[in-house]
């Protein structure tokens, strides 16, 4: 190999790399992936009814009216998203549908520690945005074909 080859990347070596990398995806019957999304639907449709329907007891009791309105927009908003995410019609639009997810998981825990008066809410909102900055960013760096030290 000469010198100024070395820095160079073999295009033959690139496509066996990428065409190894494709045949290493388990690919799921299409049977079993109708059951899983069956069964996480039915999962966070039952979560959010026993939120409406059995609150926490110091929900029962709202501070305000325009927080009640408040949560129930976000719950819609979140069903929206999900929406999205499970229809999109590209990687992109589901990679911006699971950001603003995560900005609604921390509207949500922001509303939730008004009425309950706990900070901890706070924090985990706190901890949610962090962590979905950081993985909006990985997802889109995958999908850019971009390593994560780039």
């Amino acid at each position: 190999m000469k010198a100024r080859d070395r820095g160079k990347k073999n295009p033959q070596i690139l496509r066996k790399n990428k065409r190894r990398s494709i045949s290493r995806q388990t690919i799921v019957a299409p049977e079993y992936r109708r059951l899983r999304w069956l069964m996480g639907t039915i999962t966070i449709l039952g979560i959010t009814a026993v939120v409406i329907f059995y609150p926490l007891p110091s929900l029962i009791r709202w501070q305000s009216s325009f927080l009640m309105r408040c949560f129930f927009i976000v719950l819609l908003c979140g069903a929206f998203c999900l929406y999205r995410i499970l229809r999109g019609p590209s990687a992109p639009d589901r990679i911006v549908a699971i950001d603003i997810l995560g900005i609604l998981i921390v509207g949500f825990c922001a509303i939730l520690g008004i009425p309950t008066g706990r900070t901890w809410y706070i924090d985990i909102g706190i901890a949610w945005a962090l962590q979905s900055f950081i993985g909006t960013i990985a997802l889109a760096k995958y999908i850019e074909g971009r390593n994560f030290d780039e």
